[in-house]
């Protein structure tokens, strides 16, 4: 091609620096887009004459305007219908508005599957690389992917302005995706029929009611491979893939973003849609901790409200087996509810009430199936189901909404006997939904005693320190060292959990939780410990806990947890600091050895259920190994391992001026926590 306007070339603003109208340093890479972590595309022609800003006709070839304009048009309307899908293939409603879990019509219009390798992505390719060579105001033209649903997380590492690298899965790689699925998520996070999907992505068979090829089942595959690999340990994933994680990440992601897109999920009635969806939070919310997932989550509530899901009879007939499904999906919905509400310092959205009233089945799902007729029966509390981890998080969660707020959504248990009395439900109910668990033997059953223990421990701690300021909460005299030994076990059994092989495919599920809170109420008493016995009996657990979740704060959490917490534990060094100052000067003063006055009073006293050796083998399960012959009511009371602050607690008494302090020591940092930015 001959040069249209002679003249030396030279080095001008970046393809990015340009379009964003911003000044650029014209390095190679300029420094803007290294900053931004994205490819940097130098320009270099010659300059136009002054005042001029596009090409004139004359020098360009004949029609070719015209052509780029035409290709330019047609790209376009291909890549609507493949991100928004053809207004006119959408499933008709049965009588009463509602679709429950298949199309009813069969000459709908058959999609091609998703993720499968027969996708037609050439074109979007080509659109892609087209956009990058028109001009502004052609690409001004481009429609956007429908409603705002896109939120990928890894704008600084891949450039979401240029295509996402396409990555082929294979069918063997797909049939991996779903066994670690339901290896690592389902178990978990139970929302689905397990036999039902496996038959469906194993076998090739029809999803439920579904024709063979229809979107709905698609677009649940694009959300379970998402989840599944955001759910993978390094070594786990390194095994299967060799693409970065960051771009694996990425492309799922927005492979489930354009299938829920065309699929309309906000107006869709299909409950499979809503899995999801609700999936796709899920796995969004394990690598994210930003208010992304926590404003979208409202219109998953929305649209489970559309479809009737928080009532315990909805104005239609539903079979058995949908009906157990709306009830778990609801259940899951509860769950990142309250999750997003604990991270985020704010209320959550959904009332106790509203799960309380119809909750799922204690079942197994090869006790359902689509052809059920009858309800199913619940099975009973010693056998341990497929349910009954999601039983054990649906107590947790229920009790943290009443005493866990400011009662700005709900009311709020604020007097110390009645929380007492729902902690005491808690460990009653969950001891007895946990008798047929063997964790000895069996990993998963490992891990739900951890985080039995785990969540009493927590609870515990939020009945006495909670998550919000509230100027009317009445609070608890608490004799000795009681708070410090209860967030030692709560900071252990975390400890135990992240360290041990045997549960860490379940390991990405600390997600759902507030693991800062214990250690916070640690460091808040420390911070206003007058005994050093005590400071140097807590002070190496505290500490080495600190430095783990120190480093795995990531930079959309730091603005909230990171900054409060460092200061919180200045102060709680600071402290640690005085006192072995003065000790050292009251040594000297008494010419004493001040190092073996200092091993003897570090060392652990009166707590032998604590070991900061933070080994698999140390801890909890080494203490209490239940064999064949131990009774019922020995199973019933394993959650009495826990120490239990309440008797610690003193309803006679107020708090003493120490307790204040360190209460106020606790209130400051959840004030910054509220207030961080």
């Amino acid at each position: 091609m001959t040069e249209r306007f002679p003249g030396p070339q030279v080095l001008l603003a970046c393809e990015r620096c340009h379009r964003r109208k911003v000044k650029c340093d014209k390095q190679t890479p300029c420094s803007k887009c290294e900053r931004l972590g994205i490819v940097c595309v130098p320009v270099r022609r010659a300059r136009f004459p002054r005042g001029r800003v596009t090409q004139p006709a004359k020098s360009n070839p004949a029609g070719s305007d015209s052509a780029l304009t035409n290709r330019v048009n047609e790209l376009e309307k291909q890549l609507l219908k493949l991100a928004t899908g053809d207004p006119g293939t959408s499933s008709p409603l049965d009588a009463t508005g509602h679709r429950p879990l298949g199309p009813s019509d069969e000459s709908q219009p058959v999609d091609k599957p998703l993720l499968s390798g027969q996708t037609d992505r050439a074109e979007l390719t080509e659109t892609q690389k087209c956009d990058r060579n028109v001009s502004h105001t052609q690409k001004a033209r481009t429609p956007p992917f429908g409603p705002h649903l896109a939120i990928s997380t890894y704008t600084d590492k891949v450039n979401t302005e240029n295509p996402i690298p396409e990555i082929k899965l294979s069918p063997q790689t797909r049939r991996d995706l779903g066994a670690i699925y339901f290896y690592n998520v389902d178990p978990l996070f139970k929302i689905l029929h397990r036999p039902s999907v496996q038959s469906f992505l194993y076998e090739g068979q029809r999803y439920l009611n579904y024709e063979l090829h229809d979107h709905a089942p698609n677009t649940l595959a694009a959300a379970i491979y998402y989840c599944a690999v955001c759910s993978m340990e390094d070594s786990q994933y390194n095994s299967l893939f060799s693409e970065p994680r960051e771009t694996m990440v990425a492309q799922l992601q927005r492979e489930t973003e354009l299938a829920l897109l065309k699929a309309d999920c906000t107006t869709s009635n299909d409950l499979t849609i809503l899995q999801a969806y609700v999936l796709f939070l899920l796995a969004t919310w394990t690598h994210d901790k930003s208010r992304r997932v926590w404003t979208m989550l409202s219109m998953a509530l929305r649209m489970a409200q559309a479809l009737s899901l928080h009532m315990a009879q909805p104005p239609f007939e539903t079979t058995p087996f949908e009906q157990e499904m709306r009830r778990r999906l609801w259940l899951a919905i509860g769950l990142l509810d309250v999750s997003a509400a604990l991270s985020h310092a704010s209320e959550p959205m959904m009332q106790a009430t509203w799960l309380e009233s119809h909750p799922p089945s204690n079942i197994n799902d090869e006790d359902i199936s689509l052809d059920t007729q009858s309800k199913p029966a619940s099975k009973d509390a010693r056998e341990f189901t497929d349910m009954t981890f999601s039983f054990v998080v649906f107590e947790a969660q229920n009790t943290v909404r009443s005493i866990g707020f400011s009662g700005w959504a709900q009311s709020v248990i604020e007097n110390p006997a009645l929380r007492q009395q729902l902690i005491h439900q808690f460990r009653t109910t969950v001891s007895r939904l946990l008798i047929g668990c063997k964790p000895d033997t069996e990993p998963f059953h490992r891990f739900a005693h951890l985080s039995a223990r785990t969540m009493n421990s927590w609870l515990q701690l939020i009945s006495i320190r909670p998550l919000r300021a509230s100027k009317s909460f009445i609070y608890p005299a608490i004799q000795g060292d009681g708070v410090l030994r209860l967030t030692a076990d709560n900071l252990q059994a975390i400890m135990e959990g992240h360290h041990d092989p045997r549960v860490s495919s379940w390991r990405w599920f600390d997600c759902m939780w507030t693991p800062w809170h214990g250690l916070a109420v640690a460091m808040a008493e420390l911070c206003t410990c007058k005994e050093l016995s005590v400071m140097e009996r807590y002070w190496p657990l505290v500490d080495t806990v600190y430095a783990e979740c120190h480093s795995s704060l990531d930079d959309t959490q730091s603005c909230r947890v990171r900054k409060p917490m460092e200061k919180l534990y200045s102060h709680m060094r600071i402290r640690r600091d005085d006192m072995l100052r003065e000790q050292s000067m009251a040594v000297n003063a008494n010419d004493t050895a001040f190092d073996e006055i200092l091993s003897t009073i570090a060392e652990p006293q009166n707590f032998p259920s604590l070991s900061f050796g933070l080994a698999p083998t140390s801890g909890f399960y080494h203490q209490h190994q239940p064999d064949s012959a131990d009774t019922v009511q020995d199973s019933l009371n394993f959650l009495d391992l826990v120490p239990n602050i309440w008797d610690e607690v003193n309803f006679n008494e107020t708090a003493i001026d120490n307790e204040m302090n360190t209460w106020q020591s606790y209130e400051d940092f959840i004030i910054d926590f509220q207030n961080a930015v």
